[in-house]
Formats: structure tokens, sequence, C-alpha cells
């Protein structure tokens, strides 16, 4: 485990891996559609192999640098399809295909989220392999042009913008709280409920705060810095 006090930390540093090479194609002005299929088709390779064999679930089976490559191998195929994914929806999303399907209401998509995440009996790396191949990426090209009013406009941004902070910090909040609660109420008495109440509310809170002065800061910093670095990058369909 390369982040054991905070395992989200895995896949945030894929994206970042997967941003900057973005960044790089930009500026090499390579960045085609050829390019982007190309990365996409590879990737959609690497996690059908991983739902078929499923040896990069089970890294205790081969040698330690073996199961190291393997989980790199592992996270650069998932964030390399679904980045890149979401950079081809973005590239055409006036295309009239996509503008033909019906928009969906976040509501609604809440909703099939959570019951596809909700682990389902039948679950297996075939399923998650579907619903990461063909279900996600449907919702997100059915969900990119509902347009919300006033208020709705409001919570989707705000719980855009909270969902980065939140993912960071959930996961070592909910298991100090756990550990704290198992200190305090070595009889386990304590009601579950309450401690689950006051595991979201903490998780909320701190990354509100993490978000409005850590992460925002240092956006708007790097932002300037890359603006001075990188004026000239170009960035197709954006």
């Amino acid at each position: 485990q390369g982040y054991p006090l905070d395992p989200p930390c895995w896949s945030l540093f894929f994206e970042v891996a997967a941003n900057g090479l973005y960044a790089l194609l930009c500026r090499l002005r390579l960045i085609s559609q050829a390019v982007l299929v190309t990365i996409i088709a590879c990737s959609l390779l690497g996690l059908i192999a991983e739902s078929r064999f499923k040896v990069w679930d089970s890294p205790l089976n081969v040698p330690n640098r073996l199961a190291l490559f393997l989980s790199f191998l592992e996270g650069f195929s998932r964030v390399g399809f679904g980045f890149f994914v979401g950079v081809l929806l973005y590239r055409h999303r006036n295309n009239k295909v996509l503008l033909r399907i019906p928009a969906l209401h976040p509501g609604i998509a809440s909703v099939l989220l959570l019951a596809l995440f909700a682990a389902p009996p039948f679950s297996t790396n075939a399923y998650d392999l579907v619903v990461g191949a063909l279900v996600l990426p449907s919702i997100v090209a059915a969900s990119v042009h509902y347009k919300p009013r006033r208020r709705g406009d409001t919570l989707c941004r705000f719980s855009g913008w909270l969902s980065y902070p939140l993912y960071v910090v959930h996961y070592p909040l909910l298991f100090s709280i756990a550990g704290v609660a198992k200190i305090i109420d070595g009889s386990g008495r304590m009601p579950v409920a309450l401690i689950q109440t006051v595991s979201i509310l903490s998780c909320l809170v701190f990354a509100f705060f993490i978000g409005k002065f850590y992460d925002d800061p240092a956006r708007q910093w790097l932002g300037k810095v890359v603006r001075a670095r990188f004026s000239g990058l170009h960035v197709p369909g954006g």
C-alpha cells in the first residue's frame, strides 16, 4: 500500500500523472483525436486484463517488485481510460449525437450512482468493468447538458467543489473518529448512529475548511505560475 494513512491518495496520484501527461501532450501539440483514441484503447485493454485474470487484485501471489509494477499498471489503466474519455466527451460536447441524448437530472444520476456502487451480490470484476467502461461514461454523457437553475446550480457547483477535499480527507477522518470512539467507549455501548453522524459532519466541515483555506489558495497560486510559464499552451476544444 503506497499510501497506508490515506489510500484515496493512490488514485489521486494517478490523476495528477494523467493531468501532467495531458498538459505535456498539449504543449507538444500531440493531443490529436488519434492519440486520444489510442490512449483510451490501451487503457481499456488494461482494464479488460484486470477483469479477466484478476492478477492485479492479488499482489500477495507475486513477488513484491512485480506486485508494485502491476499496481502501477492497474492505476494507469484506470485513470488513462476515465480521464481521457472525459477529455473526449468534453471535446465533442456539442456533437449532434450527444445533444440528442436526453439530459439527465442530477438527482436521478445520484440515485443511479448509489445503486451502482452498492456492491450488489452479483458484483464481480466483469461487473466493475462494464460499469466503469460503459455505464459511467453514459451517465456523464447524459448529464453534461443538464442546466440546473438557481439553487440547483449553486448546490451542484458547491458539491463539485467540495468533492475533491472530501475525497482526500474522508478516509483518515473516518478511521480516526472510529478509533477515538473505541477509546472513549470501550464497552461498545455508544450508538452507531451517533458515531456515523459525527463522522459525516466532521468530514464535511473539515473538507470545507481544507478546500477554502488550503486548496483554493494553492490552486490560485499554481494557476498564476502555470499561466506565466506555459502561456502558449495549446488546448484543443477548450
